[in-house]
């Protein structure tokens, strides 16, 4: 059977399991990686290529890296001299052109961490948790030029438990992105192509997250909406609030039975509390400015000063 030349593009780490599936996969010849420019990354400012690179350089696989794949030369040029059969798109942050998305023979395809239509974009698995959902799952959608919208072709589920945090639940797709993939590349390989569309009554979308959204919101915060976001936002930008105008992390939250005022706070021995607009939670884990995250009881030892909460915009503008 003959093999069908491939083309990958992604950029993080996340996206290095399905390419090495790909890669694996005896029915596909993986015969061009695309990523984007080299970074400088870290406190050192160290120069680093994307993984999707890395990977590419490691297994002698060509590869280019450009800022805009839909205006590079180099791309167009170098699939000029291959046959094109598949393109495959896993967290890649380029929107493909009209020229790309006919190149293959196939199609062009997308790896997306959700059940679409639901978390259309470019944080699904961010919002899966915000919402509390209690499954997500991966979708294999033939890419048009509207985001996401693509008709289907493998949707697999997976469960959320209530304490998967961003962590967890990351790994649940990578646990089961070889099985995903295998089923896609006998479809595909074997012209067995059966899509079904999306209901764009059903679309809601999951749209890029910032550090504004991990700070806490006294007036429309709830337990469940704070405990969510310490689950989903856990990786990045983490959850936190502004005690005496210093930056405070939160890593772990129970719901008191203490009523304190919305948009004050209190201590004891062993927690900080700060009420909210219906219920006042209690701050078990928290990570001071410049430390390592800590028993919120460990931080209060010998603590004696009071605390206020404290919000302006000048806190919250990057």
């Amino acid at each position: 059977m003959k093999k069908l030349n491939t083309i990958f593009m992604g950029n993080p780490e996340f996206c290095i399991k399905a390419l090495k599936e790909l890669h694996d996969n005896e029915q596909i010849n993986l015969s061009l990686i695309c990523g984007g420019l080299d970074k400088k990354i870290g406190r050192g400012q160290k120069v680093s290529s994307p993984a999707s690179i890395e990977f590419a350089k490691e297994n002698n696989i060509p590869f280019i890296q450009c800022e805009n794949i839909n205006k590079s030369d180099e791309f167009f040029t170098k699939t000029s001299e291959l046959e094109v059969d598949l393109i495959v798109v896993f967290a890649f942050s380029h929107f493909l052109g009209k020229r790309i998305l006919e190149l293959p023979k196939i199609g062009c395809f997308n790896i997306h961490t959700s059940l679409l239509p639901k978390y259309r974009g470019s944080s699904p698995i961010h919002y899966a948790l915000l919402n509390g959902d209690s499954e997500t799952g991966i979708s294999i959608q033939k890419m048009v030029k509207k985001m996401d919208a693509g008709d289907i072709l493998v949707s697999h589920k997976i469960a959320i438990d209530e304490n998967d945090d961003f962590f967890n639940l990351c790994n649940k797709f990578h646990d089961n992105l070889s099985m995903v993939i295998k089923k896609f590349v006998e479809a595909v390989s074997r012209d067995k192509i059966s899509f079904f569309p999306q209901d764009e009554a059903l679309v809601t979308f999951a749209p890029l997250i910032t550090k504004k959204d991990g700070l806490i919101s006294t007036g429309t915060d709830s337990y469940f909406s704070i405990n969510n976001k310490v689950r989903a936002l856990k990786a990045w930008p983490g959850v936190y609030c502004y005690l005496n105008k210093n930056r405070y992390k939160i890593h772990e939250v129970e719901l008191s039975k203490k009523n304190i005022e919305c948009g004050k706070v209190s201590f004891d021995n062993n927690n900080i509390y700060i009420g909210l607009k219906s219920e006042t939670i209690a701050i078990t884990q928290i990570q001071p400015p410049g430390k390592k995250a800590m028993k919120t009881s460990d931080f209060l030892n010998g603590f004696s000063k009071d605390l206020s909460l404290t919000l302006t915009e000048d806190d919250t503008q990057d």
